[in-house]
């Protein structure tokens, strides 16, 4: 388990450097860009920006957040004397988190929906529903 650990954290933060790095990249891009440009077409490239950065945030702080969470699951004990509690605690935190983490795809689906303007709409009306009188 622990070299899963140290697998699964220098994973997370390859990913999460990767995304970040591409991020501010495309930031820098697009402020050099639209200097020259149109109020209509910067606040189009603001939106897909603000798109682009919800489609690489969401899904990397799925990765992230868990895997730091088991690896100080994992470590905690050989610093700190915790006790049989912890364990239990850990023994079922340990699998929610991996779970957590296999939900990346589902987490990106939505975020590339939320971003969608057509589609937030759609989620909307039917979640709040047509207020048209039948």
């Amino acid at each position: 388990m622990r070299n899963a650990t140290y697998v699964g954290a220098a994973a997370a933060d390859s990913v999460s450097l990767a995304a970040i790095a591409m991020l501010v990249q495309l930031i820098i891009e697009v402020k050099r860009g639209t200097r020259c440009t149109s109020p209509s077409t910067r606040r189009y490239q603001r939106l897909a920006v603000q798109s682009l950065i919800l489609q690489g945030l969401i899904p990397t702080l799925v990765y992230v957040i868990p895997t730091y969470v088991m690896s100080g699951l994992q470590f905690a004990p050989t610093m700190f004397d915790l006790g049989a509690k912890f364990d239990r605690f850990a023994t079922i935190f340990a699998p929610i988190c991996w779970i957590i983490v296999t939900k990346h795809t589902f987490a990106s689906s939505l975020t590339i929906l939320y971003c969608s303007p057509s589609y937030r709409r759609k989620i909307f009306t039917f979640i709040i529903g047509s207020r048209s009188p039948v």
